[in-house]
């Protein structure tokens, strides 16, 4: 549920809003209830099948590749960053 909370939530909000309970307690433990449901619902369709095939997927060479390339977008994007506010 560590990357998906915020699905039960906005639905909860958009269902509670439109029959006059948004932000009410009842909001509040369906939006709990929405994010579980939705949590589970992605683990058994994405996750469970993405653990199965883990070493399919991954790779030492890959993990390295892709560790590399997020060290450089991170430096891109700090240069970058520095360079605009320094400019602008």
């Amino acid at each position: 549920m560590y990357l998906n909370h915020w699905i039960g939530g906005i639905a909860a909000n958009i269902i509670f809003t439109r029959i006059g309970l948004g932000g009410t307690v009842y909001s509040e433990m369906a939006a709990v209830a929405f994010a579980l449901l939705i949590a589970a619902i992605l683990f058994l369709c994405i996750d469970r099948v993405v653990r199965r095939h883990r070493d399919e997927y991954f790779t030492v060479a890959r993990g390295k590749a892709v560790a590399v390339c997020g060290f450089v977008l991170f430096t891109i994007g700090l240069f970058g960053g520095l360079l605009i506010t320094r400019i602008g």
